[in-house]
């Protein structure tokens, strides 16, 4: 049986026999502790439609020196995906920039397919900014119970 296997791939003729479907990995940033429901309905939705989530849950411990292991998995991701919160997220270098802010202008710089998603719980929340000002808004993405987050890319639709 394994050399029948291994006969089907020296063959030109046979390769034809064989169809593979590319996998597309999504890199999914954003902040955690406020987003954690929102991005495991991200992870499920990009996993029905038959592609590989990657972001922070598989990542070690991370600190700051992390931001080379981190661009190396964005290099190795076919799109990128913000999940945008009410949260600025914490600091990843000297000059206040979060990781999330840091991992979007480095997909930016490589070119990535960028999928923005922005999420909202229907009500008010404080949201911070990288110089400490605080802002207020309200926009109501979700009015029913599921989150509608949508992109033409991948198609995730409502999830």
């Amino acid at each position: 049986q394994t050399q029948q296997l291994f006969d089907i791939f020296r063959s030109p003729s046979n390769l034809g026999v064989i169809v593979m479907q590319k996998r597309y990995q999504v890199f999914v940033s954003s902040t955690f502790n406020d987003l954690q429901e929102e991005r495991r309905m991200v992870f499920d939705a990009i996993i029905r439609k038959k592609c590989f989530p990657v972001g922070m849950e598989s990542f070690p411990s991370l600190t700051r020196d992390s931001l080379g292991y981190i661009k190396e998995i964005i290099d190795e991701s076919d799109f990128f995906l913000v999940l945008l919160g009410g949260r600025y997220g914490d600091s990843a270098d000297e000059n206040g920039v979060s990781f999330t802010e840091l991992e979007y202008l480095y997909a930016l710089e490589k070119s990535k397919p960028i999928i923005p998603l922005i999420c909202a719980t229907g009500k008010t929340r404080e949201t911070e900014t990288r110089k400490g000002i605080k802002s207020t808004s309200s926009p109501d993405l979700s009015s029913q119970s599921s989150k509608n987050l949508t992109d033409g890319n991948l198609g995730l639709g409502t999830i």
